[in-house]
């Protein structure tokens, strides 16, 4: 039940929780559009349906391109042309705009009833309670020379949006019985002249361009560009075991598709609207199925002592032996890779095949893996060349005192791990190298360190940089809580291309 109504308490009624659902409907509405939805805002929905469902969706459309062209991800941006995105959007919501004006009016009008309130009462208490007295109340209320002299005097002086303030009082009337409206203009104007009282009843923009920027939906265009689609397979069949060899055949992904409904999108009204540049984002990736750079189960390591235990028995506080006797301890991190599909591992001579592509190996010109770039991503301050037949490999034959014999690498093995299976790694502290099945290998783990992040950063737009800037204040207390308070400052400085302070000498 509604409070006590009263014309003092119908003219306090606020419509600032008007405009508040007026935006928040049309942000809906702009992600229920049919362009838009499914391959950016799945779900989405209005509560009511736009009053040019054309307009709407144009404006959608473009609001979506110009969030493209601010991501860093597989190329998009070269496809959309920024300024036509950004322009038609700003135009089409500016203050003045006709359609932006009727589509704010239609929400307006419709969350009028049930959010114009003020003392627990709304406006739809007064609408379904004899409308026309109420009406005939307000208007006498607001008419009086007295009311006119001191509340709207004040109310012009001291407001700068009092056009607003004055059409609230209008728009109650034209609602209640449409009748009055004129009769008030009148006695307003009549006793203020000059002072610029409108003459009827006003619409305005509620849906300003002001309420959106370039990257507004770019958390969710980069959701959908990032969604990987396997384009492509390769049969593969892989045989160990000599003369009474066991094969497999097996088809593994060899190509990534990356939101290809994103691109899909760009084919459509983008196009029709002029917002593509006619360039396609180089969203296609080769891959090797490299499985990073890890150990199959049961590949022996050696240990300080000379022992050697399988690499998935070796636990925190386990001293392994590295490069040139150096030692390093395991630590608390344990190193374990589910696969999630079909990878190729390698042997060498014909040995049972026991690692991923990743994975660095000793040789007299430095570190090499099979798959060099996957072991940069994972270590990107080593340089690291291609392992391939004729390299020379160190093997473990001796531990006291240390020896090692060279090894020429005559043949690459390879065999399919299945999904399922896991992978091993070593995270130690003291050295960066161990022996797995005798040979010298890099510990493959990624350090990250503050130059390792302003790096990586710098590969994002601005506007994704200021999205994850703007996203570590809520996140900020876990983190501090989770890691320390030491994380925050150089992750602000690596998103901000800030430099530490160097340290003061005493």
């Amino acid at each position: 039940m509604p409070n006590s109504l009263s014309v003092d308490n119908l003219y306090a009624l606020n419509d600032t929780p008007v405009i508040k659902r007026v935006q928040d409907v049309f942000i809906n509405q702009l992600q229920a559009s049919p362009s838009v939805q499914s391959t950016f805002f799945t779900g989405g929905s209005a509560p009511v349906g736009p009053a040019d469902a054309t307009w709407v969706d144009h404006v959608a459309t473009a609001l979506v391109c110009d969030s493209i062209s601010s991501s860093s991800l597989h190329g998009f941006a070269q496809a959309i042309k920024e300024q036509a995105a950004n322009a038609f959007w700003s135009t089409q919501l500016a203050g003045t705009n006709p359609s932006a004006i009727t589509a704010s009016r239609a929400l307006y009008d419709w969350a009028f009833p049930a959010y114009c309130a003020a003392g627990g009462n709304t406006f739809q208490d007064y609408l379904g309670n004899n409308p026309t007295s109420w009406a005939q109340q307000l208007a006498a209320q607001v008419s009086q020379q007295s009311f006119i002299t001191t509340e709207i005097l004040k109310i012009i002086s001291a407001d700068p949006h009092w056009p607003q303030r004055l059409n609230l009082v209008l728009y109650k009337l034209n609602r209640l019985d449409a009748s009055r409206v004129q009769g008030v203009v009148n006695a307003w104007t009549s006793a203020l002249p000059g002072k610029g009282i409108m003459t009827g009843l006003q619409s305005y923009n509620y849906v300003p361009s002001s309420l959106f920027t370039s990257s507004y939906f770019l958390q969710q265009v980069n959701a959908a560009i990032s969604v990987q689609t396997t384009t492509r397979t390769s049969s593969h069949t892989y045989c160990q075991g000599g003369p009474a060899a066991q094969c497999v055949s097996v088809d593994t992904p060899s190509q990534y598709g990356y939101g290809l409904a994103v691109a899909s999108f760009l084919n459509g009204t983008p196009t029709s609207l002029g917002f593509t540049t006619g360039v396609a984002p180089g969203n296609y990736q080769d891959v090797g199925g490299s499985g990073g750079g890890c150990f199959v189960e049961g590949t022996p390591v050696h240990l300080a002592s000379g022992e050697t235990i399988p690499i998935e028995y070796v636990r925190p506080g386990h001293r392994v032996l590295g490069k040139d006797g150096t030692v390093g301890v395991q630590t608390e991190e344990l190193v374990v890779v589910e696969l999630q599909d079909h990878i190729r591992t390698f042997g060498i001579n014909g040995s049972e095949p026991f690692f991923s592509g990743g994975h660095v190996f000793w040789t007299p010109e430095g570190w090499k893996a099979v798959f060099p770039e996957t072991a940069r991503e994972e270590n990107p301050s080593l340089a690291v060349g291609q392992l391939k037949e004729g390299d020379t490999l160190f093997r473990l034959v001796g531990t006291s005192p240390l020896r090692y014999q060279p090894e020429v690498v005559h043949r690459i093995t390879t065999w399919a791990l299945p999904r399922g299976k896991r992978l091993y790694g070593l995270h130690l502290e003291g050295t960066r190298s161990y022996h797995a099945a005798g040979y010298l290998v890099g510990m493959n783990y990624p350090v990250l360190t503050e130059q390792r992040l302003a790096n990586g950063f710098a590969r994002l737009s601005e506007h994704e940089r200021r999205l994850l800037l703007n996203a570590l204040t809520p996140v900020m207390p876990l983190l501090r809580q989770a890691v320390g308070h030491f994380v925050e400052a150089p992750l602000r400085r690596a998103l901000t291309g800030a430099r530490a302070a160097p340290t003061q000498k005493a």
